[in-house]
């Protein structure tokens, strides 16, 4: 690559944190357009693919990719925000030759972790399944093997392009992913299914699909980086061309990452036994045959799906922020980087806030409309979720905003505090007569709200200059109120209309739900506009905003 030599620091570091900011709003724009096809991608992947399967067959999918999230978590967790945030930090500096260091660190380290951890979980398929309490999901914790390695790979190559405010190889790379998922997994399932073959054997052939779109992103990932190399595309300016040493460039990167690993892995363990604690609470708290269980499990399962939506739309913003606030604290601007957090925070509520009430006031329909007929606590699950999918958003745009300020500590203490409460409450309620699955929820809502609380006051008292908390948040919360009682009003309104034409209940449920979620919708953009609660300065956030801005008068 390509670097050109200049002397002149100050007005570099000063260009450098204009661009960040742009780059910014670009980089959360870029994402935030790819994460949403890529969720509608995959959301159509698990909805046939849910339907297709039966009880026992949605159970193995759940446990097997919750024991591939915690392996995954392990070799992964923290790699593309530390490596994105020392290359920001270090190009903010001038100091480009130290950015490609830790690059050509980073890739054989975590080569041979993906390695380590893939054929562990490849190798110990059978005992994880048994002490997960479902044997039957064995095939599918081989399969997912190859996946780990594939993902430590693409981690490094998206840190460092991210660290250079380039969004898009991420973005191409995840609707690969996703496109291979789709095509491959829903075709080898039912495939698989028509032949005669058992749940477990139909679940493996519908996660081969995530392994092959890993596989095919990691050429795309070399390639990319290889002709940003050869077009010098992001246009970088040498100013100290001094490099730290293979080992102090390594222990500084592990620095960074393993609090965040143990942050994320915590949870992601804890999670594990979650399930573990779950799965047994069912059967031995409550006495429930094995059908039973898998026929409650896959309620919550299948409710998780649709609680993960929101807050794949704020993965954008929990990606794109962290090399603006890292290029800014590592010149000392100070003020610059609580604006970024300020306006991360406030973008966040104005799409997860409506996201989390709208799915609690329509949990019922969107349960039925989606799956069919579950166990009768569905709905419950569901709208319990909806409100702990607000915290899920929050949770990760707090540690996102802690991490990038270089407080990795506090998600650590955070996320162990949540995790053990959770665990605490699924064994005292999902045992319970009273709660049964309904507890799954609960303590899910509780562990993400408890986790985004600590983050918060952390970075409050960590901080130089606090964070406007009350402008991100009462506002947003004002015009959701609104829109959550015109989604419930007008639902109930568009069903009792519909009766009288649709004599098929699904599809008059589907027809209802579609049109409250396009009046509350328009009920929610109005609200936001005439209430204030964004205004010229926050567009300036989003591509085109200020036109936007112009055109609705805001002030």
């Amino acid at each position: 690559m390509r670097w050109i030599p200049e002397n002149r620091g100050k007005e570099r570091k000063d260009f450098t944190l204009a661009a960040k900011k742009k780059n910014f709003v670009e980089g959360a724009a870029v994402l935030a357009l790819t994460i949403a096809i890529v969720k509608v991608i995959g959301f159509l992947y698990k909805l046939p693919l849910y339907n297709l399967l039966d009880d026992s067959g949605a159970a193995y999918f759940g446990v097997a990719y919750n024991v591939y999230s915690l392996l995954l978590t392990i070799s992964t967790a923290g790699v593309p925000v530390a490596i994105s945030r020392m290359i920001a930090g270090e190009n903010a500096n001038g100091r480009i030759r130290q950015s490609e260091r830790i690059f050509s660190v980073a890739l054989p380290t975590f080569v041979v972790v993906g390695a380590v951890f893939g054929g562990f979980m490849m190798v110990f398929c059978k005992q994880i399944a048994n002490f997960m309490e479902e044997p039957g999901a064995y095939q599918a914790i081989f399969t997912l093997g190859p996946a780990v390695f594939f993902c430590c790979v693409i981690a490094v190559y998206r840190g460092y392009t991210q660290g250079h405010e380039d969004m898009l190889p991420t973005s191409i790379t995840q609707i690969s992913e996703v496109a291979f998922k789709f095509v491959f997994g829903l075709s080898l399932a039912y495939i698989l299914l028509r032949s005669g073959a058992g749940s477990g054997i139909v679940v493996s052939g519908a996660i081969l699909g995530v392994v092959l779109g890993l596989g095919a992103s990691v050429p795309i990932m070399v390639w990319y980086r290889r002709r940003a190399e050869r077009r010098n595309s992001y246009q970088l300016v040498c100013t100290d061309e001094s490099v730290n040493g293979r080992g102090e460039t390594l222990k500084e990167m592990f620095r960074i990452i393993i609090p965040m690993t143990l942050s994320s892995s915590l949870l992601n363990l804890l999670t594990l036994i979650d399930v573990k604690v779950v799965l047994n609470r069912l059967r031995q708290g409550l006495q429930l045959s094995d059908l039973a269980v898998d026929t409650e499990y896959a309620t919550f399962t299948k409710a998780h799906s649709l609680f993960t939506l929101p807050s794949s739309m704020i993965v954008a913003i929990s990606i794109s922020v962290v090399p603006a606030i890292a290029a800014a604290i590592a010149v000392k601007k100070y003020k610059e980087a609580g604006e970024v957090m300020s306006r991360s925070l406030k973008l966040m509520n104005l799409f997860a806030m409506p996201a989390g009430v709208g799915m609690c006031v329509l949990a019922g329909p969107l349960y039925y409309v989606f799956y069919g007929k579950g166990s009768i606590h569905a709905g419950a699950v569901l709208a319990i979720m909806g409100i702990a999918s607000y915290f899920v958003c929050f949770q990760l745009v707090s540690t996102a905003l802690v991490q990038a300020s270089g407080h990795e500590r506090i998600p650590l203490i955070a996320m162990a505090v949540g995790s053990v409460l959770k665990v605490i409450i699924n064994y005292t309620l999902v045992g319970n007569p009273r709660f049964g699955i309904i507890g799954a929820p609960i303590s899910t809502l509780v562990c993400y709200l408890m986790i985004s609380l600590v983050n918060m006051v952390g970075l409050q008292l960590q901080l130089p200059e606090r964070i406007p908390i009350r402008k991100a948040f009462a506002k947003p919360f004002l015009c959701t109120v609104i829109m959550g009682v015109a989604a419930y009003g007008s639902y109930h309104l568009m069903t009792g209309l519909a009766a009288g034409f649709f004599t098929g209940s699904r599809f008059r449920e589907c027809l209802a739900l579609v049109l409250a979620i396009g009046i509350a919708v328009v009920v929610y953009a109005v609200a936001v506009v005439f209430l204030g609660a964004i205004t010229a300065e926050d567009m300036k956030l989003i591509p085109k905003g200020e036109k936007i801005a112009a055109k609705l008068h805001l002030k």
